[in-house]
């Protein structure tokens, strides 16, 4: 059972990371290869530049804040991403290695997402004062820097620097 049996009745966690594995996959084709490396950092408006750029060569004028527009709405992202999910679905090599990298980030954090999201969390930890959380109450207040994150931090990079 891989996850083209479930779909498009997935979970937005699993069209998201759907999404991000066909991106990946599609990435690490033989055409990935002529792709700027970090296409899938980009910022909306980078990807939009780009997307502009292809379409006004393909004869099709769009302005670059008509796609952006649609890159940064949650609804019509998502029916972008659903149409070419369909299309990757209807080519059963390409479903089978989705479904193979969509199984395989099920099983692990990519190290890409985990650095990411690793930087994410020390920039926002270094900077709590206080946590209440309970009840109702779900508080986070944020100071200039974390005193002990702060000191981690520069423990972890004083020791990688000496390995």
């Amino acid at each position: 059972m891989t996850v083209w049996n479930d779909y498009p009745n997935v979970s937005d966690a699993d069209l998201r990371a759907l999404v991000a594995v066909t991106a990946q996959v599609l990435l690490e084709s033989d055409a990935g290869a002529s792709l700027p490396p970090d296409l899938l950092q980009q910022s909306t408006l980078a990807t939009a530049r780009s997307l502009q750029s292809q379409l006004s060569d393909d004869g099709l004028p769009i302005a670059r804040e008509q796609i952006q527009a649609i890159l940064e709405d949650d609804e019509l992202s998502t029916r972008v991403a659903r149409e070419i999910l369909d299309q990757v679905r209807s080519h059963p090599t390409l479903a089978a290695k989705v479904a193979e990298a969509f199984e395989a980030r099920q099983r692990k954090m990519t190290g890409v997402e985990l650095v990411l999201l690793t930087g994410a969390l020390m920039v926002l930890a270094m900077r709590i004062k206080r946590i209440k959380w309970g009840g109702a109450e779900k508080e986070v207040e944020f100071e200039q820097s974390g005193d002990a994150v702060k000191a981690f931090v520069t423990n972890l990079v004083k020791t990688a620097g000496s390995l």
